[in-house]
């Protein structure tokens, strides 16, 4: 996964992988969460069109209980999505902070002149899309 990161500290391989993972974790889950908010728009304005505004036909017939079970269902997977993104985001801030308190002083095993972080912030923007910079 980081064969160009080969100077790191192992200590900072562990923290860039972990990062990495998030950074992943973080892009699908709100891929997933743009599609919810789609369906459930669709799903609340197709509910809205069958039944109409007055709370009593929303209650006729199986095809509108099914809607609304429906658009119920999907709105706690809307939350409990967002939760999950918050937490993941919580914890991809942790480690990019933790990354960059390292940056100058414990990123590599060089020694005090070399200039690795440099290339690591340049190829964790390139790469994988993680930008480090303050």
């Amino acid at each position: 996964m980081m064969t160009d990161l080969t100077y790191l500290s192992e200590s900072s391989k562990v923290v860039t992988a972990k990062l990495i993972e998030c950074s992943k974790q973080k892009e699908t889950l709100v891929y997933i969460n743009k599609f919810i908010t789609i369906f459930l728009i669709s799903l609340s304005i197709l509910f809205f069109v069958i039944n109409g505004i007055d709370i009593r036909n929303w209650f006729e017939g199986t095809i509108n209980y099914l809607l609304l079970n429906i658009c119920i269902i999907t709105v706690m997977i809307y939350v409990y999505l967002n939760k999950k993104i918050a937490k993941v985001n919580t914890e991809f801030n942790n480690y990019k902070h933790i990354i960059q308190k390292r940056l100058e002083s414990k990123l590599c095993l060089c020694g005090v002149s070399c200039n690795h972080y440099e290339d690591y912030l340049k190829t964790m923007k390139d790469k994988y899309n993680i930008n480090l910079y303050y």
